[in-house]
């Protein structure tokens, strides 16, 4: 090999590398991940109505009013609570103006309004069923005992509060 050959075979090594250099760098560019995760428990649509519990004043009788509350949890221990802005303990408040109509719910298919029918405390925790379309009857009567109750249509709201638990 001559002088020459040398001379060029080192300067294209030497650009070679220049090249080399200048290409091997590692460009940055955004990489998105990400996942959704659904709730542990859920109510499902539909399963929730109204409750409209009867009740007749001056015949002091309730007839209380069932639905059902179906729901879907993948954890061991999920629980279910129920509970109004005014009402405490077994009893929940309804209104019609000022005036005021106590009632409670127990887990039941029906109910009238007594004792008998154990009433759900504010708050409490009830156990659910795990998986899916686990049901939990929900029954609302007026407290017997309120003869004097001023007419009136009256109404209250009742937040159910579906916790996962464990």
């Amino acid at each position: 090999m001559t002088l020459r050959h040398w001379i060029l075979l080192r300067a294209l090594f030497g650009a070679g590398a220049l090249i080399a250099g200048t290409t091997t760098g590692t460009p940055a560019a955004p990489l998105s991940v990400w996942t959704t995760i659904s709730p542990s428990c859920v109510i499902n649509s539909g399963s929730l109505a109204d409750l409209e519990p009867v009740y007749g004043g001056p015949s002091n009788i309730s007839v209380g009013s069932a639905t059902t509350l179906n729901t879907t949890c993948n954890t061991t221990t999920p629980t279910v609570a129920f509970s109004d802005a005014t009402g405490a303990g077994t009893v929940f408040i309804m209104n019609s103006g000022a005036n005021v109509l106590n009632f409670q719910i127990s887990n039941g298919t029906s109910c009238s309004g007594v004792v008998t029918d154990t009433a759900i405390p504010q708050a409490t925790t009830q156990v659910l069923g795990v998986g899916a379309n686990a049901v939990y009857h929900i029954c609302a009567a007026v407290i017997i005992g309120q003869q004097l109750a001023k007419a009136g249509a009256y109404t209250d709201i009742v937040t159910v509060t579906i916790a996962a638990g464990a």
